[in-house]
């Protein structure tokens, strides 16, 4: 915690020397913003963000950083958990046709693991570095992309030592493409990434390079058709050519439609997993998904219609709709040890859901509106393996209102009942989290910050033998300049 205050502070200082001249005032195009925020709950936990967006003329970036952590809960062992990130984007402006965009972006982690009886403890750590090119001296526009990053997680065992594993990924990414209308372009894309693993996973290094030929078109006054053959060669299975394609409407006004088709090889990613998943044991010899997917997707969008004291900002309403066909579909299991892993099996799935959102004024009082439903259903192809951790049901929802002195967010997410093993019927309860956000703006700058986590107090387990947290309460401020 204390290298990120220090990062932050470092550049906020630094970016206040750019923006001001000698006699204190603030240098033609240059501008500042700071935000941070710190809550504190019980049993120390602790939940702090900070970021900085500096502006120039030729030269912007931000960065935000956090920090979030608790000594554990309840009467649970090894229940602590810590998390501290950092992430930089900038952007350097070399002329009015190329600027160049760097990131970087680091992430460290700590769960308890409760009363495993192997292990106490699962560690984190990602870093990544990311360099991007853009050229556009129209009417074509050239993007460079070079990026990498490394990972490793550990778990520590309750007697001595550790497992560790980790690997390092590279990639490239170069495309072109040309405008010649706002309807018309062409594209060509090469792309090939390179995933080196450390010797005692296990498994050897993976290795993929694709090139994709776009092209958009307007066919008619209301119709764009979108194709894009592919050629994909991946280490461990390919059908070397793939294809997208779609239909979709223009011009309609309030409305839109598209109907898209892709047949594609989708390779395994472990950052992905990682990202997503707790307390787990890595596989890294997982063929990748090839995929004959359909995708039906209709939106009605009104915007800015003002109805007297009434103004409506946005009102957006998306339907859509998918089948897939999938050869390698990347379901979890739980192995003996009660650690999540990754198994491929074929399948078939179909999934249905609806999107509403909308924004309205009030007399100065502004409401907003999320709501999210999703259907979905798995069809046998003969494996005889239950879907896991994939509800059949999910919806979430935001509800939002904000005057001039305070303002309440309420988010709400629920997810269906849901196999935790793939070979037996042990099941999950369905659950209901949500979270209450509130802030009371105290002066212009200062606001007071607290929310509710877990407001529904659903303590089903994450999975089984790792507890989920009841209902807490965390305040602070925020300060933003």
């Amino acid at each position: 915690m204390f290298r990120v205050l220090t990062l932050f502070f470092g550049l906020f200082i630094l970016s206040y020397s750019f923006a001001r001249a000698k006699d204190g005032e603030v240098l033609e195009g240059n501008h500042i913003n700071v935000d941070g925020k710190m809550l504190l709950g019980r049993d120390y936990e602790r939940d702090v963000t900070f970021s900085i967006i500096y502006g120039g003329p030729s030269f912007t970036y931000q960065v935000n950083a956090g920090s979030e952590d608790s000594s554990g809960f309840e009467n649970y062992s090894h229940s602590n958990y810590r998390k501290n990130y950092a992430d930089f984007t900038g952007e350097i402006e070399i002329n009015e046709y190329w600027k160049v965009i760097p990131e970087f972006q680091s992430m460290n982690s700590s769960h308890g693991m409760f009363d495993h009886p192997d292990f106490s403890e699962e560690n984190r750590s990602f870093f990544e570095g990311r360099l991007k090119n853009e050229y556009k001296p129209a009417p074509a526009r050239w993007i460079f992309d070079l990026y990498f990053s490394g990972n490793q997680n550990s778990l520590i065992r309750r007697s001595y030592g550790k497992e560790e594993e980790g690997f390092s990924r590279f990639g490239g990414i170069m495309s072109m493409d040309y405008i010649w209308s706002a309807s018309n372009k062409v594209g060509v894309e090469v792309a090939g990434e390179y995933i080196d693993y450390e010797e005692n996973t296990g498994s050897g290094d993976d290795y993929s390079v694709s090139s994709d030929f776009t092209g958009v078109f307007r066919i008619s006054e209301f119709f764009m058709l979108t194709a894009s053959p592919r050629f994909l060669f991946n280490k461990d299975k390919t059908d070397y050519l793939y294809f997208r394609g779609g239909l979709s409407t223009i011009g309609i006004k309030n409305l839109s439609f598209e109907l898209n088709y892709e047949y594609n090889n989708i390779h395994y990613d472990p950052v992905l997993f990682l990202a997503n998943n707790r307390y787990v044991h890595m596989r890294y010899d997982i063929d990748p998904e090839i995929i004959h997917k359909t995708e039906i997707k209709s939106v009605f969008q009104v915007t800015g219609l003002n109805m007297g004291t009434m103004m409506l900002e946005n009102l957006k309403i998306t339907l859509y709709s998918t089948y897939e066909n999938n050869d390698n579909f990347h379901n979890y299991n739980i192995t003996p040890g009660n650690l999540l892993y990754i198994e491929g099996i074929p399948l078939n799935f179909f999934s249905a859901g609806i999107d509403f959102v909308t924004k309205f004024d009030i007399s100065g009082h502004t409401f907003g509106i999320e709501l999210e439903y999703n259907r979905f259903k798995y069809l046998e192809t003969g494996n005889k393996r239950n879907i896991t951790f994939r509800p059949n049901n999910v919806l979430k929802s935001e509800l939002f209102y904000e005057n001039n002195l305070f303002s309440l967010l309420l988010e709400s997410d629920f997810s269906g009942s849901v196999f935790q093993r793939s070979d037996l019927d042990l099941k999950k309860d369905s659950s209901l989290n949500g979270t209450l956000s509130f802030l009371f703006k105290v002066s212009k700058g200062m606001q007071l910050y607290g929310k509710v986590v877990n407001l529904y107090d659903d303590v089903s387990l994450y999975r089984e033998g790792f507890p989920e947290q009841g209902r807490r309460f965390l305040g602070g401020i925020r300060i933003a300049i």
